[in-house]
């Protein structure tokens, strides 16, 4: 029962099958596997920091965006298009929406529900 726990808690926090296998098996012919443990631990914290990485900057690049599109549709009538995705397909429109971070108020702004226009 102890065991089911101990496994039911490391799926919990990332390690696969695959790896509690490995190291219970080490475990069971008598072998230590903390440091295996640890540096699969350490991996795995590795990876998170680099997606929350990735995350931010795709956080990031969608407010510019949001930003852009809301420049763009501003005073643009409803039934008139904004070709929004044709732009994403220019590398510079894409590099500039990463290095830009509007301010704060654009954030709010952003967040809340727009105002449909009669």
């Amino acid at each position: 029962m102890a065991q089911l726990r101990t496994v039911r808690a490391a799926l919990a926090v990332g390690f696969s099958i695959a790896e509690l296998a490995r190291v219970l098996g080490e475990r069971r012919r008598g072998g230590a596997p903390c440091r295996t443990v640890r540096a699969l631990a350490a991996g795995k914290l590795a990876e998170i920091e680099r997606q929350e990485r990735q995350l931010r900057a795709l956080r990031r690049t969608l407010i510019a965006l949001l930003a852009d599109w809301d420049a763009r549709l501003e005073g643009l009538p409803s039934d008139r298009p904004a070709h929004l995705l044709d732009n994403l397909s220019t590398l510079e429109v894409a590099s500039r929406l990463r290095e830009t971070t509007p301010p704060s108020s654009t954030r709010k702004r952003l967040r809340r529900k727009p105002k449909e226009k009669p």
